[in-house]
């Protein structure tokens, strides 16, 4: 199990703090596996600045890209909140 802190742009992580989405899309460039953590940080692209908002995931359950139209070397996460820092 692996912890991945992430930027989380502030449309997708409201979402996520309505639960509302339970789910990310990510380029795979860090091995994700079931069970990992995810640490999702709050972020404003425009301005280079996060809140200080957090929420702990874990992942638990992926689906690979090359398969049912996702592009290959990207993964779709099922995640479950653990915590939030608002």
């Amino acid at each position: 199990m692996k912890i991945h802190e992430l930027k989380c742009h502030f449309e997708a992580f409201e979402a996520k703090a309505l639960n509302l989405k339970n789910w990310e899309y990510r380029l795979n460039d860090r091995n994700y596996k079931i069970g990992d953590i995810l640490i999702e940080k709050e972020y404003f692209p425009e301005q280079d600045k996060f809140t200080g908002r957090e929420i702990e995931e874990q992942v638990i359950w992926m689906l690979k890209g090359g398969s049912f139209g996702i592009p290959a070397g990207y993964v779709i996460m099922t995640t479950k909140e653990l915590s939030r820092k608002q």
